[in-house]
């Protein structure tokens, strides 16, 4: 789960904002397992989905899909410059 709070302050003609993000889990390691129910959730997924779905960056569910699909557990589809994950 990821906790995101932004605080803005309007000072004059411009804003001052700061973002937060909170990862409670951020070291936590997630399985192949997680990525294909998260996909099987949302089938077919995007990267955001999935990432959202298991909780992780979508940096790390990118990388994760790759492998994935290098192992032929998931297939994908570019559609628009994005790839899109689904099981056969």
């Amino acid at each position: 789960m990821i906790i995101t709070y932004t605080f803005a302050q309007r000072r004059k003609d411009y804003f001052v904002g700061l973002s937060l993000t909170c990862m409670p889990e951020r070291n936590r390691k997630f399985g192949d397992d997680e990525y294909i129910d998260a996909i099987r959730a949302n089938e077919p997924a995007s990267t955001p989905e999935v990432a959202g779905h298991v909780g992780c960056t979508r940096e790390n569910a990118r990388i994760r899909l790759l492998k994935l699909h290098e192992n032929g557990d998931v297939e994908r589809k570019m559609i628009r410059g994005s790839h899109i994950w689904f099981l056969e």
